[in-house]
């Protein structure tokens, strides 16, 4: 690693919605989705308008390390992976350019286009379009396996212990099920539910301190 702000990981990170600017809110509104990714194994594409059309999955390389200084949308929930991975599979960093270039881009690559035009200044605009401290990466998937990861990241150890006892309690419901379509007293959970849980809670860590 050559400098601080550069490293070979990939971060894709959950925001809160609506986004209060209140941090415990915005912890709670972005939890809930990162609880739903968690449920459903994957992450999904964002909105296809500002990817030319294309379903990407998004990321940012700025590190986690800064994650605690973020003051955007975006909230310490999310999930972290190999860049190298992430290449491999036909993800590529953004192209931020402005309008007039856009149709430099063949149009096969535009899903990496995103406007940057510092001097487009206007009331909307004060300070020109600039969306390059976003850092970002796009995959054109409509989704990716949250397993595919190195790690999954809650800011303190309070998230950390909410999403063991979450996903816990997703095992022993799922065992209460069991015993109830059984007829039993107790009955064993569904063992891919168990291995994938396993494996969540394996993956469970707190954002790296630069040191």
């Amino acid at each position: 690693m050559k400098r601080i702000d550069s490293t070979h990981y990939l971060y894709h990170w959950v925001k809160a919605e609506p986004h209060l600017r209140i941090r415990r809110k915005d912890f709670e509104n972005a939890f809930k989705i990162f609880l739903q990714i968690l449920s459903d194994g994957y992450i999904k594409h964002g909105d296809v308008v500002k990817t030319g059309g294309e379903r990407c999955v998004c990321f940012t390389e700025s590190p986690e390390y800064f994650s605690h200084r973020d003051k955007s949308k975006y909230q310490p929930f999310g999930f972290k992976f190999h860049k190298k991975d992430i290449f491999k599979m036909g993800g590529r960093a953004v192209i931020y350019t402005p309008d007039h270039e856009r149709d430099l881009i063949h149009e096969t690559m535009l899903w990496r286009y995103m406007r940057h035009d510092p001097l487009a200044i206007s009331n909307r605009t004060p300070y020109g379009v600039d969306f390059t401290w976003e850092r970002e990466w796009r995959l054109p998937e409509p989704e990716l396996g949250i397993l595919e990861g190195l790690a999954i990241i809650v800011p303190n150890e309070e998230f950390y212990q909410r999403v063991i006892d979450i996903t816990d309690e997703w095992v022993e419901e799922s065992a209460a099920y069991y015993a109830l379509t059984m007829g039993g007293a107790y009955g064993y959970p569904d063992p891919g539910l168990s291995r994938y849980v396993d494996t969540i809670q394996k993956l469970l860590s707190l954002p790296e301190i630069f040191d």
